[in-house]
């Protein structure tokens, strides 16, 4: 985990009082566990932060004693474990999101929509459970929907099926009538949306069938609604290879605390708001957020 969190205000309070030694010792000690996304022993502590003198060493037992708790044979920050925690909930977040995406794509519509009820159940109330428990929970979802294998596999001794739909009456879906209509739909940004030829071709090998398209229509109407500002929304081509249209879209009008999103969350729902987000460190994302809701 290479980015935390830090409230100055919330630090100050508590650690204020520290010596610049002991400052160090802190700083050192706390970015070496959200690195490593483990808790020292002591000697690994006083390695961590490359203590050598007497003083450095003293100064790191004073910040372990202070403010952290040993857990067996390991120091835990409460703090920091929450938020490793949290991090790693998030990787599995992003997991089911990865499910769903792929679930949709082969036509297993109840696994995705499992993966997304399940997503979001974690996502409302993370700590709950442990990442370990909420990873047994995905494992238990991924083998409920295992693909039964065939057992009886047809021979040519088998007796003739009889049961087989006619579909040749059945209409084929017209992929190229389908793009038009999504092309018509797609708003311009400033004036121009990009290669039309590209687009129509990444558009056929996502679209197949007629749910294939009412699932992107829907998408895209969610992504219209939020967009604000014509120069910030994205060519059709990075909307259609980024498979948006299976993205989770704010809004401004969504109560949300910015303070408890991870960073792609940030981007994402500044990016849809019409945020020009390049260069733009978290702090300014949730100010920019903040700016545009009020």
């Amino acid at each position: 985990m290479h980015y935390y969190q830090k409230n100055i205000g919330d630090y100050y309070k508590k650690a204020g009082r520290l010596s610049m030694l002991q400052h160090g010792a802190y700083t050192l000690l706390i970015d070496a566990c959200y690195d490593r996304e483990r808790f020292p022993t002591l000697e690994e502590a006083i390695e961590w932060s490359w203590a050598s003198t007497s003083e450095e060493i003293e100064a790191v037992k004073f910040v372990l004693a202070k403010f952290f708790h040993l857990s067996v044979d390991n120091y835990v920050q409460s703090r920091v474990e929450t938020e490793l925690e949290k991090y790693k909930i998030t990787g599995l977040i992003n997991q089911l999101i990865a499910f769903s995406r792929e679930a949709r794509k082969k036509k297993r519509d109840s696994f995705a929509v499992a993966c997304d009820e399940l997503r979001a159940k974690i996502k409302n109330d993370p700590l709950s459970k442990t990442h370990a428990a909420w990873s047994s929970v995905i494992e238990a979802l991924v083998k409920q929907h295992e693909t039964a294998p065939n057992q009886e596999p047809i021979t040519n001794n088998h007796k003739p099926i009889t049961n087989l739909k006619d579909t040749s009456q059945a209409p084929k879906f017209d992929s190229t009538a389908a793009f038009d209509k999504f092309w018509l739909a797609y708003p311009s940004r400033t004036g121009s949306k990009g290669s039309k030829k590209k687009s129509l071709a990444k558009f056929k090998s996502s679209c197949k069938t007629g749910e294939d398209f009412d699932l992107i229509m829907k998408g895209l109407n969610n992504h219209i609604s939020a967009w604000s500002d014509p120069n910030y929304i994205p060519m059709v081509t990075t909307w259609l290879n980024g498979d948006c249209w299976n993205d989770d879209v704010y809004s401004p009008e969504q109560k949300t605390d910015l303070n408890d999103l991870v960073n792609d969350e940030l981007f994402k729902m500044a990016e849809g708001m019409g945020i020009h987000t390049q260069g733009l460190y978290r702090k300014d994302l949730i100010n920019a957020i903040q700016a545009k809701t009020q």
